[in-house]
């Protein structure tokens, strides 16, 4: 097929696409703002170019490491952690939590063109008809609970990850240092 003349085989041509398209989010630390900053920016960065693109999504989780855009994206979580204080470990549990954390939110918020599949409107009905007698809980917070994968809740999720992270290193969050 004329199509993989400049590339061996179809893994090799997504591993290119995936790349790149990491590559477009890619960026440096920046020594002057706080670490957790830039971390927290970089994973909501990163979450609205995945929920602009979902097709993604699914290929990012069949090669999660498709090569330099992929690592170049990296960097900027690692830099940025070891600067604030993490130890390596710490950075990387951090950069791979943030992965899940946010790999997971672009594929469960991504739009669904499937028969049958829920609107958020849908959902967000079910949520509100659960009973208060049978579910407590859920009634209690079904307004908070309907505004799941909006921007502001994203981000407060975020940021209580990577200063969970901070906070169990001793580290705390110690602005640019």
């Amino acid at each position: 097929m004329a199509l993989y003349t400049h590339v061996a085989s179809k893994e090799e041509l997504l591993d290119l696409v995936l790349s790149g398209y990491l590559g477009e989010i890619a960026g440096e630390d920046d020594p002057t703002r706080p670490w957790d900053e830039v971390v927290v920016e970089a994973a909501l960065r990163l979450l609205d170019h995945l929920r602009a693109n979902p097709w993604a999504v699914p290929a990012l989780f069949a090669r999660p490491d498709p090569g330099r855009g992929a690592t170049a994206a990296g960097e900027l979580y690692l830099s940025a952690a070891l600067r604030g204080g993490l130890t390596h470990r710490e950075a990387v549990e951090l950069f791979t939590g943030l992965l899940a954390l946010v790999y997971g939110a672009a594929g469960f918020l991504a739009p669904v063109v499937r028969p049958a599949a829920q609107d958020r409107a849908a959902v967000a009905a079910v949520i509100r008809a659960a009973s208060a007698e049978a579910y407590p809980a859920t009634a209690a917070v079904a307004d908070e609970l309907v505004a799941y994968g909006s921007d502001e809740q994203l981000r407060a999720i975020v940021e209580a990850y990577v200063h969970g992270v901070a906070h169990r290193s001793g580290r705390g969050i110690r602005g640019g240092s």
